[in-house]
């Protein structure tokens, strides 16, 4: 049952743990109206678009806003003319699950809320979170920002298309503009608007949005006169949310799968690919090269003093390079007889159920003295063999330079019983590290 008292600041937050795509239509009108006192006119145009927003998740609380399809009327009420354009799909990276971006961008950051607004605090029905914002304003070669706020209230839950969803109701006022002392003349930016957003606690997603802002600029000083009046309104509405990484192991389990993307998941589904098929090109294109090998070393030095000759390090690497890659593959060859002889377990024979992880930073091993920090993805692949549950844990995949790969082939196959007691003993082994320090 959902709470109807109150929603914790992480209920309000979009689900980017795995690998999804939410689908919605998208709706756009905008009327423009211009003053140009130089030419002494007024231009007026109204454009309408439709196509489709695709919010795809990558997993790791990020996810890419893709916008696909749409197709754009513009009608100039002085020429009477109307053009039909196409636009070319376009894609924003980086969309956080609290709904901001990466990217300091303050125009994304905005955007973004006026169409996906996440409070930034906990909420009971009825309370509001302010969150503050700006948009600027260019004066010649001077940049000043008008300042103001998104005011989001939690004002309850109401019934869409026979669910309940929660409901946030938005409101815009930006309009406090500050000008320096030398800058002559009258100049505005103001945004005013209101929005509701139905927002499903349960998939954490929007479901639908209706957005309305008004926009007016005003440059007036002895060089120029313009006055810009914009109205905008946007509708999206969710269409269907699709499983990628369902469909990826669906492919995988039918034979088919080719992996053109970069996650924790995906080296894990090349590892998959790579024990049933034997498909030695596609595992030692998940392998760590040399150059990000070297890279690791060098970012690790100054947490391994002890490693202090540089220079002879990185000559070992590379000339150990090669053994290396031979063991990726001999490694890989014993693992699969240890899953046959000691597990009675056949790969190709077992349907891939799921696939989770975890990232950490810290590796305690290894080549370069006791520690290598990084980013680390610890993978569990879930798998059911002859009515039995299997993980297939791989703990050393390692994000360089923004790309995953497979650090070193280590492998744990365990059944039911093997990974309860496991758990149970990291728990056990993490209390008494915790009552020894106390």
């Amino acid at each position: 049952m959902i709470t109807l008292t109150s929603c914790n600041k992480k209920d309000f937050e979009l689900n980017f743990e795995n690998e999804k795509e939410y689908v919605y239509s998208m709706r756009q009108t905008t009327h423009i109206l211009n003053k140009n006192r130089e030419k002494n006119d007024t231009f007026e145009s109204n454009i309408s678009g439709k196509g489709t927003l695709i919010i795809k998740s990558k997993a790791n609380n990020l996810a890419d806003l893709c916008f696909e399809n749409f197709t754009v009327k513009i009608k100039n009420d002085n020429t009477k003319d109307t053009l039909f354009k196409t636009q070319e799909n376009s894609i924003i990276k980086n969309f956080k699950s609290d709904g901001t971006f990466l990217s300091k961008n303050k125009q994304y950051n905005f955007g973004s809320l006026k169409i996906l607004p996440l409070p930034t605090k906990k909420l009971r029905i009825g309370e509001s979170n302010e969150i503050p914002h700006s948009l600027p304003l260019r004066i010649g070669d001077t940049i000043i920002n008008s300042t103001g706020k998104l005011k989001l209230l939690f004002s309850g839950y109401e019934n869409l298309n026979g669910s309940e969803y929660a409901i946030l109701k938005g409101e815009i006022d930006i309009s406090e503009l500050s000008l320096p002392e030398n800058i002559n003349g009258k100049y505005k930016l103001s945004e005013f608007g209101n929005g509701k957003y139905y927002f499903d606690l349960k998939e954490k997603c929007f479901v639908k949005a209706i957005v309305e802002y008004n926009t007016e600029t005003l440059v007036d000083n002895k060089e120029t006169y313009e006055n810009t009046l914009i109205s905008n309104t946007f509708e999206i509405n969710l269409l269907e949310i699709k499983d990628v990484s369902k469909e990826k192991i669906d492919k995988l389990n039918a034979g088919v799968l080719t992996i053109p993307e970069n996650t924790p998941k995906d080296i894990a589904l090349s590892v998959i690919k790579f024990l049933r098929k034997k498909d030695t090109l596609e595992y030692l294109n998940i392998a760590i090269p040399l150059e990000k090998q070297k890279k690791l070393f060098i970012d690790n030095i100054k947490f391994n003093p002890q490693e202090n000759d540089t220079v002879a390090i990185l000559n070992k690497l590379e000339e150990k390079y090669d053994d290396r890659t031979n063991n990726f593959l001999v490694r890989a060859g014993y693992i699969l007889d240890i899953m046959k002889t000691d597990k009675e377990f056949e790969i190709n024979k077992a349907v891939l159920d799921t696939i989770y992880y975890k990232l950490e930073k810290i590796k305690s091993y290894g080549s370069f003295g006791r520690t290598i920090i990084g980013d680390w993805a610890e993978i569990t692949v879930e798998m059911t063999y002859n009515d039995n549950k299997y993980y297939l844990e791989i703990p050393q995949i390692i994000n360089v330079e923004d790309k995953w790969y497979l650090y070193y082939p280590a492998y744990y196959l365990r059944d039911q019983k093997e990974k309860d007691f496991v758990e149970r003993r990291v728990i056990e082994l993490k209390a008494r590290a915790e009552e020894f320090w106390k």
